[in-house]
């Protein structure tokens, strides 16, 4: 059967380079400013599916993740009651006007281009949050270690983002606090601003005037509250997202939150070895206890559950160790596993393993900075004032997303007819989102990034979901795809699309229960092939 599916494979040398050549319809950016170069070397996209209610007390996603990200879903103003809606993708209107929408019978007016329109909804689609960040990861893990030891930035983008104007808009946003360049916008290969339907290209005197204020509100709320945060997250955190019709269009109030945060360790009066001695007091204590009631729990039976305990809060939310023996156990399945490998350790190297953790957990939990944040969050017009068209991307991104979000989880069928419409529409302008910023001249960084054999996973940037599915697949890649094929696994082709945008969703309703082969074929690379079910 395989013989029958891989046909004529190509070993094709894979090329790093930032664009393909062949990609001629889509526009480049070939640095942020005079300072930051960038390229576009292969690196996964961003699949997080932790919401900000769970991901702030995680220490794992705000310091590696971060970035922009909202999960919200929007509720109808006090006043409005909704009898009845349904949603429409007109394509022969004009570009602005396509989504129409109607309440209660009555067409409501909806502002929305389709470089913001089309990724938008495939975020809202999506079972993941997380927008963009700058702590992100490439394939080729030796050029990822050369770009951030370098004081580079790796970029991740959420499958609907990448490859999209929208995407480079919420990078901006991620970094207007702490660079300098995010005051304009990019620029394609002939100097040209990149510039979405109804955007105006910036004025450079007044985003820089801006930009000092919003510094100095940061500035001001620090010297207020004697705090200074370690990092943030935009998000819809706390917001109270409402939608409402007023004369006859669609209206969504609400604006991005600053989630600020620290370590507890940031303290200037923390001291990790005296936390170490506190716990190890604790610990003494209890073993003591323990040792004074006889034919009860032992020492080490409570010193293992109590490592057990500490291994499933370690993981997914830590990250302090790289390997060792406390990561060995948490990568075991089971709790007997667990409980089996740590008996072969000794009484002082569990009672140093649960001090050391237990430290290390104290010294990296998470303290929300909530008066600093809500008073950083409460004059976005300082950050309109920095970059309006950044700005103005970003309250689009999370008014927008709750809002489909709302119609997704109210009426579905609706939602679902409007996914079909819009799946195979590439909005302009179409651009290359880089995944890789560094200092301009820095000749190591760019050679390796330029000449580097990129590590080829089984996927490479192709992601697919979900699996097993119903009516549609979702697939989303780096670049456009020349054809999707889904076979039966007797080799017989039953579905077949052809020049498909990089973010694609394929209607399978036609497909019965069971179980097919997804083939995606691309310029200058192999096809690619994955089982997928449908249930």
């Amino acid at each position: 059967m395989k013989a029958k599916l891989l046909i004529a494979l190509s070993l094709l040398a894979f090329n790093l380079q930032l664009y393909s050549q062949k990609s001629q319809d889509r526009q480049t950016i070939l640095q942020f400013d005079d300072a930051y170069s960038v390229l576009r070397p292969d690196a996964p996209t961003l699949n997080v599916i932790v919401p900000m209610d769970t991901g702030i007390a995680n220490p794992l996603f705000l310091s590696e993740v971060g970035g922009v990200s909202f999960d919200q879903i929007a509720q109808p103003a006090n006043e409005l009651t909704i009898n009845s809606l349904k949603l429409n993708y007109n394509k022969n209107a004009s570009d602005g006007n396509r989504l129409e929408l109607f309440v209660n019978n009555k067409p409501a007016k909806v502002d929305l281009p389709d470089w913001l329109l089309v990724p938008l909804a495939k975020y809202a689609e999506s079972p993941y949050y997380s927008c963009v960040t700058i702590f992100g990861k490439l394939n080729n893990k030796t050029l990822e270690k050369l770009v951030v030891e370098h004081k580079g930035r790796v970029i991740n983008y959420h499958p609907a983002f990448d490859n999209t104007l929208l995407g480079i808009r919420l990078i901006y946003m991620d970094m207007l606090v702490g660079y300098t360049f995010t005051q304009e916008l990019p620029k394609n290969k002939e100097g040209k601003y990149i510039l979405g339907l109804k955007e105006a290209e910036p004025n450079q005197a007044n985003n820089q005037n801006g930009a000092y204020y919003l510094i100095q509100h940061f500035n001001n709320v620090g010297s207020k509250y004697n705090q200074t945060f370690r990092s943030y997250v935009i998000s819809d955190y706390s917001q109270d997202i409402r939608f409402n019709i007023e004369n006859d269009k669609l209206t969504i109030n609400s604006f991005p939150y600053f989630y600020c945060w620290r370590y507890n360790s940031d303290r200037n009066d923390y001291d990790i070895n005296k936390v170490s001695e506190t716990i190890s007091s604790e610990i003494n204590l209890q073993i003591a206890q323990l040792s004074a009631t006889p034919g009860g729990q032992t020492p080490q039976e409570w010193m293992i559950d109590k490592l057990i305990a500490l291994a499933k809060k370690y993981d997914g939310k830590y990250g302090f160790y790289s390997s060792g023996t406390f990561v060995d156990m948490v990568k075991l399945p089971s709790d007997s596993e667990k409980r089996q490998f740590l008996q072969n350790y000794s009484l002082e190297s569990l009672f140093q393993m649960i001090v050391t953790t237990e430290a290390y957990m104290d010294s990296d939990s998470i303290v929300y900075l909530k008066e600093y944040s809500d008073e950083v969050s409460s004059k976005p017009d300082l950050f309109e004032a920095a970059n309006p068209e950044v700005w103005n991307a970003t309250v689009q991104t999370m008014c927008f997303a709750s809002f489909f979000r709302f119609i997704k989880t109210n009426y579905p069928a609706e939602w679902s007819a409007f996914m079909d419409k819009i799946g195979t529409v590439d909005p302009e302008p179409r651009i290359f989102t880089p995944t890789a910023m560094y200092e301009k001249g820095d000749s190591e960084v760019e050679n390796a990034l330029r000449t580097a054999s990129p590590q080829l996973t089984a996927n490479g940037n192709f992601h697919f979901y979900p699996n097993p599915f119903c009516n549609f697949l979702v697939l989303n890649n780096s670049t456009e795809m020349d054809r999707v094929c889904v076979y039966g696994t007797d080799g017989k082709l039953l579905l077949q699309e052809i020049n498909c945008p990089s973010n694609y969703r394929m209607n399978t309703s036609s497909l019965k229960p069971g179980v097919y082969i997804l083939v995606v074929n691309e310029r200058n690379r192999p096809p690619r092939t994955f089982n997928i079910v449908k249930k």
